[in-house]
């Protein structure tokens, strides 16, 4: 598949005895796809998807190789709903990202530092959430919820036209993809 090629040759010099530095160099082959350029759409999705705390790796993901302005298409069952309840608290007190860093900072407290990540994503890319969460529940939590893969294609046309620059990301919780002009 087009923009997905493994990394073959080590570019992060993180091992300096030569022993080791070729084995330093496996998980960008087959954990790591290079594009040439940044997308204007992500999909991805399970098995990440317990629920949004947990889908949040796969958000990280699209949203890197995804352009300024883009749109990530999160396909996440959650079946067990948002995740932690102070996850949840920190989405729905902190209106943006520069404010929850801001408390982090005065103070670590354990899902705020999800929240920020999840927040700071979605000043970049508009988040889409295909989700078994109920939309209502999704309110003012950052991700913008849609019902069935068909509208989610359709909100993401309307913002970047019909026939983006798409990648699909199956196992997008696992991969760490990165566009070749950011390395």
């Amino acid at each position: 598949m087009e923009g997905y090629r493994a990394l073959v040759k080590c570019r992060f010099p993180i091992a300096s005895d030569e022993s080791i530095r070729p084995g330093a160099c496996v998980p960008g082959r087959f954990f790591g796809p290079r594009n040439e350029e940044f997308s204007d759409r992500q999909l991805g999705g399970y098995p990440k998807d317990i629920n949004l705390f947990q889908a949040h790796k796969t958000m990280e993901n699209a949203v890197r190789i995804t352009k300024k302005g883009g749109v990530v298409i999160l396909l996440a069952e959650c079946r067990d709903g948002i995740g932690p309840f102070s996850f949840v608290r920190w989405l729905r007190r902190n209106g943006s990202a520069k404010e929850m860093e801001e408390k982090l900072l005065e103070k670590f407290q354990f899902g705020g530092h999800k929240a920020f990540f999840l927040s700071r994503l979605t000043e970049k890319a508009d988040v889409l959430l295909v989700s078994s969460i109920p939309e209502k529940s999704l309110q003012d939590l950052f991700v913008k919820p849609v019902a069935t893969m068909p509208e989610a294609l359709k909100v993401a046309y309307d913002k970047v036209g019909p026939q983006p620059l798409t990648y699909i990301l199956p196992q997008g919780g696992l991969v760490f993809p990165w566009v070749k002009s950011s390395l």
